[in-house]
């Protein structure tokens, strides 16, 4: 075959590739772009292109390699190093990836999505005041960059800077009013009395939040509320097999691990798709269902002996309307098992900066008196979780009832 056969060759099987690539059937593409590269080992943009095709499939160290090939060749491509940053941030490579949005910056100073990605990054690794200096220079450029207003607002609330989180959060709803999670935290910061965030504010805050959840709460914020929950069913309900265990918030099913051997059947119910996915790929649940919690539990016929509901009433003021719908799911000699943050002052209940609401310990036994419940234990001065470099105080009650 002479060369310029060849070469056509491998150009058609090239073009192949790609076309492969555009209609989303990227296994066959990286086999192709392969084959390619055997045959031309020097070209860049084949190597880029592989690199995508792996990142789609998930397939992160592939793509990582990939792309570090091709800037082996070509280092001067900025979409080159950005695509490198995006999968060494899939991979948690916080460090490397930053290294490779720098290098993109390098190359393209005020490329909005790489300033906005080299922002994301040093704040998912905890630089939140490196991330604070690259949303600050992306906010000058654009102003009205939603997802940098949102994250800057973010990092200012959390670090408890609210004068400078308050104008964030304004913007964010002058530019799109229906932004639920932007009014109801200027609420949280006026500390104004809600009954309950919006369901879309819940629903958003913990999709985005899914993939991180478990690894955030139990390794950096050493969360214990499920293992402290169980323990205290435990001591007091010793032997006791529950016919029907009603998880209230179940997220990612924390509790369902730890309590689904002391039951015959687990339901869940979350307001979060993502968060159900996830609990559901743990094969624990025989039931879930998404929805809200008050709506559910009324219009649900099901009754339950046991249900739980851990860091749930963080998310919800006014308990009432929460506590008359699970009575009215309660079997004869049901329990219920659940934790609050702890509020020290005289208010029943109080909207925290956070966005979480705090609930005294009379408020739970005036309402668990008024209801029918009897406390039968009360965990108090328990500390949850950490926030920032303290700890939520909370406390976690087991009820009885008895009608």
């Amino acid at each position: 075959m002479s060369t310029r056969s060849k070469q056509s060759d491998i150009e058609k099987m090239y073009m192949q590739a790609i076309t492969l690539h555009g209609e989303g059937r990227h296994k066959e593409a990286v086999e192709l772009y392969g084959k390619v590269i055997q045959e031309v080992n020097d070209a860049d943009l084949v190597y880029y292109n592989l690199g995508l095709a792996h990142f789609e499939l998930g397939e992160f160290s592939a793509a990582r390699d990939a792309f570090e090939h091709a800037l082996a060749i070509n280092d001067d491509d900025a979409d080159y190093w950005f695509n490198l940053g995006l999968t060494c941030r899939n991979m948690e490579l916080f460090l490397e990836a930053g290294i490779a949005y720098r290098h993109a910056l390098d190359r393209q100073p005020e490329d909005i999505e790489v300033l906005y990605n080299l922002g994301s990054c040093l704040k998912d690794s905890g630089a939140l005041d490196e991330a604070v200096i690259v949303y600050e220079h992306l906010l000058t450029l654009d102003g009205r960059f939603e997802p940098a207003l949102n994250n800057l607002a973010y990092i200012y609330h959390l670090q408890e800077k609210f004068d400078l989180a308050e104008p964030l959060y304004k913007r964010l709803v002058d530019l799109n009013p229906q932004n639920t999670a932007a009014c109801y935290m200027l609420e949280a910061i006026h500390s104004r009395q809600v009954d309950a965030p919006p369901k879309e504010y819940v629903r958003e805050l913990f999709d985005t939040y899914s993939e991180e959840f478990e690894d955030n709460l139990l390794n950096d914020l050493q969360y214990i509320v499920p293992r402290k929950m169980f323990d205290v069913v435990e001591k007091y309900q010793q032997n006791r097999h529950f016919s029907h265990i009603l998880d209230l918030g179940c997220g990612t099913g924390l509790c369902g691990e730890r309590f689904r051997p002391l039951c015959n059947t687990m339901s869940g119910v979350d307001l979060s798709p993502k968060m159900l996915a996830l609990a559901d790929e743990k094969r624990v649940y025989d039931y879930l269902y998404e929805a809200e919690l008050v709506e559910f539990l009324q219009e649900n016929g099901t009754l339950y002996d046991l249900l739980l509901a851990a860091d749930v009433f963080s998310y919800i003021g006014d308990l009432r309307p929460v506590f008359t719908a699970m009575k009215a799911r309660c079997s004869s000699s049901a329990w219920l098992c659940f934790s609050v943050e702890s509020e020290p002052g005289d208010e029943n209940w109080v909207l925290q900066s956070t966005g979480r609401f705090a609930h005294s310990r009379a408020y739970i036994e005036t309402l668990s008196e008024e209801m029918g419940f009897n406390i039968e234990h009360c965990v108090t001065a328990l500390n949850v979780r950490k926030e920032g470099e303290g700890w939520i105080q909370g406390a976690i009650f087991l009820l009885s009832w008895a009608p």
